[in-house]
């Protein structure tokens, strides 16, 4: 495989993989944010970490039996995407 062909895959599954995340977050934390009668992009650092009351919501539904949001899908899509971005300006 060229190194072409492999930045475009590269690139392709970063993007998808970060539509992806933001779709699982939307997922997870809308209905935690509308019964908390609040604004999911408070919630906006959750995309990104597992710190601080993304990590309570976490723990809560894990312990509720429930998948919750992992940030690490988010960090694999920008790693692929800024990896096959920099190997296509190359």
């Amino acid at each position: 495989m060229n190194s072409k062909k492999l930045a475009n895959n590269l690139l392709i599954l970063g993007i998808v993989l970060l539509v992806a995340a933001v779709c699982w977050w939307v997922s997870f934390y809308g209905p935690i944010a509308h019964k908390l009668g609040t604004d999911l992009m408070r919630a906006k650092s959750c995309l990104y970490s597992n710190g601080g009351v993304c990590g309570v919501a976490t723990g809560i539904a894990q312990l509720a039996g429930e998948t919750p949001y992992n940030p690490i899908v988010c960090w694999i899509g920008a790693a692929f995407t800024a990896v096959g971005a920099v190997l296509r300006m190359s």
